[in-house]
């Protein structure tokens, strides 16, 4: 079964990560988790999930990013471009975990791409 396009995973760029981590604890009950400092991992009801970040520099604004898995990031990037879409990354790799990279689509909105990394057995 291909998961190919399911939304799984939204980041959020927050000019006050705990703030905002607080917030949505307060607001909807979140659980969070934090694997380091200013950073916040959550999972929704229904098993969407998420994490919580620092901006990465004075000039981005606070953002939230929606992850769509797909089964091969380096297709995915040819896709996106050959579809009208601007790739804002090259493919990078988070060890274990999988590949992804940034895109926008026509209309301007900022999404990401992820391919999960293979299970050992």
């Amino acid at each position: 079964m291909t998961t190919n396009g399911k939304v799984f995973h939204v980041e959020v760029k927050s000019e006050d990560s705990a703030a905002t981590s607080d917030f949505f604890k307060s607001a909807f009950g979140w659980p969070m988790m934090s694997p380091g400092p200013g950073f916040f991992m959550f999972d929704t009801p229904g098993g969407f999930e998420g994490h919580i970040g620092p901006l990465g520099d004075e000039e981005n604004p606070a953002h939230a990013v929606a992850y769509i898995e797909v089964d091969n990031a380096d297709a995915a990037l040819k896709t996106v471009e050959a579809s009208g879409g601007r790739t804002l990354s090259a493919v990078n790799e988070i060890d274990g975990q999988g590949r992804f990279f940034y895109f926008k689509e026509p209309g301007g909105t900022t999404w990401a791409a992820w391919e999960h990394a293979a299970k050992s057995s």
